[in-house]
């Protein structure tokens, strides 16, 4: 709970697209760049005001070397900008809230910009070294890129000689620990809480008609900035989303009731009251409290809402809530624990899909804009996370 309230100038984010879809021509340091000059640009500073950018990023493989500085030199920041990337998996976008919120608070920087970016659609293939008889795979380096010179190179991928894993599944999406994917532990969770699969899949295919709804009436048109021709979300229709209904039928965290690793990045200008004063800022809202919290694996689904419980002073007053889709099941829990608020009104990750490093900043940028076209005085955002834990924040708009 903050002493003083951190100011949001200004709340921005790319479309999501899809795995190979709309922006799968554009990687996650190009996405991040143009969410960022869009939110200076609303904030109404300039460039150079910015001394800190905290962005977050799951799957930083083939990113290059200082992902973060690059996609603010790129967004025309000054090369001073103190400039860094957060790996918190799926929490990611709200951890670097929380950092620039602390930063912020201790009076170490004074304007920041917090969010985070992620291309599933450009992370690569990860080849390992070691071949199973101990000797490491051989490649000759070209500058900064490896020519396999390795024998029967396809041969040994084949036959499991040599591993290859995709980036995005093994860096998001599976704990190492156990060797478990996030939709095991999903699967047992439905099992351990009672919920009925048909319970599930209509809380997935009523998150996909709220954000068909929304999309059809402009509703995310002010806090998306286009990438590219692509200007709205990439949402399955009716008649894609039975075919992924179809393919798993009976499984509870199947690709129809679950979000899908995407293409996406989003942004917001933090800012002290006393900046906010000197740049002649009209804030968009406050940050009054936020929190966070670690569990085992197996028990990263309930986290948000543990996470919440931690700030329920500041959660009572809250009419709206923003939490992650990680999967549809979870839709019946935060309308249990969130009684009385309304929750994700505009559908979800399961419909959108979930760019991991980005999707905590993109429901604080939707809850915002939510909030502003509502009237309401509070909201909270919250997201779990791979691997056990979660984020909260709550947010007041300033009247």
């Amino acid at each position: 709970i903050l002493e003083e309230p951190i100011v949001i100038a200004s709340a921005v984010r790319t479309p999501i697209g899809r795995l190979g879809g709309t922006l799968r021509g554009f990687g996650a340091v190009e996405l991040g760049s143009v969410v960022i000059k869009e939110a200076v640009k609303r904030a109404g500073i300039p460039p150079g005001a910015v001394k800190e950018a905290v962005l977050g990023n799951a799957v930083a493989a083939g990113t290059g070397q200082g992902a973060a500085k690059r996609a603010c030199l790129l967004a025309g920041l000054d090369a001073r900008v103190a400039a860094r990337t957060v790996n918190s998996v799926c929490g990611s976008g709200l951890a670097s809230v929380a950092e620039c919120t602390n930063s912020i608070a201790l009076g170490i920087s004074d304007v920041c910009v917090a969010g985070g970016m992620e291309s599933a659609s450009n992370s690569p293939y990860i080849v390992f070294p070691w071949r199973r008889d101990g000797d490491r795979v051989a490649c000759k380096l070209a500058g900064s890129r490896p020519v396999f010179t390795e024998p029967d190179l396809e041969h040994r991928i084949r036959t499991g000689e040599i591993q290859v894993r995709d980036a995005t599944r093994y860096d998001g999406l599976c704990w190492p620990m156990e060797a478990r994917f996030m939709g095991e532990y999903a699967r047992e969770f439905a099992a351990r809480m009672g919920y009925a699969l048909d319970d599930i899949n209509a809380a997935a295919e009523e998150s996909y008609c709220r954000a068909e709804k929304a999309t059809q009436l402009g509703l995310f048109s002010r806090e998306i900035v286009p990438v590219g021709g692509a200007c709205s979300d990439e949402i399955p229709n009716k008649e894609a989303r039975e075919k992924l209904l179809a393919r798993y039928p009976c499984d509870p965290a199947s690709s129809y009731n679950s979000s899908r690793p995407s293409d996406g990045a989003a942004a917001v200008v933090l800012m002290s009251q006393g900046a906010a004063r000197r740049f002649g800022v009209s804030p968009l809202a406050h940050i009054r409290a936020y929190s966070f919290l670690g569990c085992a694996p197996a028990d990263f689904l309930v986290a948000p809402v543990e996470a919440a419980r931690e700030i329920q002073e500041f959660v009572d007053r809250c009419s709206v809530v923003e939490a992650n889709e990680a999967f549809a099941m979870q839709l019946l829990l935060f309308r249990e624990a969130f009684s009385g608020m309304d929750v994700n009104p505009h559908g979800g990750a399961v419909a959108f899909g979930h760019p991991l490093g980005a999707s905590g900043t993109r429901i604080l940028v939707t809850l915002l804009h939510e909030m502003e076209r509502r009237q309401d005085d509070y909201g909270l955002a919250t997201v779990c996370f791979g691997g056990g834990g979660a984020y909260a924040v709550v947010v007041s708009r300033c009247t």
